[in-house]
């Protein structure tokens, strides 16, 4: 249990090394689900018959709050990703006359 723990937590990342360059995982992963939520709803809109208006609409509601979000969270925070955290060091123990080395 103690690995995959070891392994879960090795996988959260700030940025992603794309194409040599690194990028914001936020970016990644909006680009991504913006992409992929598009070709689907342009799928059953062309297979139902739906409106291709409405979902132009819909996708560019959906540019804007992404894009929107992005810039809160950047003037907000001052950074378009978060501070990775580090972990807290534990304090040093302070040498005493009684257990230092010899």
């Amino acid at each position: 249990m103690k690995r995959l723990n070891a392994f879960l937590d090795r996988l959260p990342r700030s940025d992603l090394l794309l194409v040599d360059r690194l990028w914001p995982t936020y970016y990644v992963a909006s680009i991504i689900g913006l992409s992929a939520g598009t070709a689907y709803t342009s799928f059953l809109a062309l297979v139902g018959g739906l409106s291709i208006f409405v979902l132009l609409l819909l996708a560019s509601a959906a540019v804007a709050l992404l894009v929107s979000l992005g810039l809160i969270r950047k003037w907000i925070s001052g950074r378009e990703t978060a501070e990775p955290r580090q972990r807290p060091t534990p304090p040093r123990e302070k040498l005493s006359d009684t257990n230092r080395p010899p």
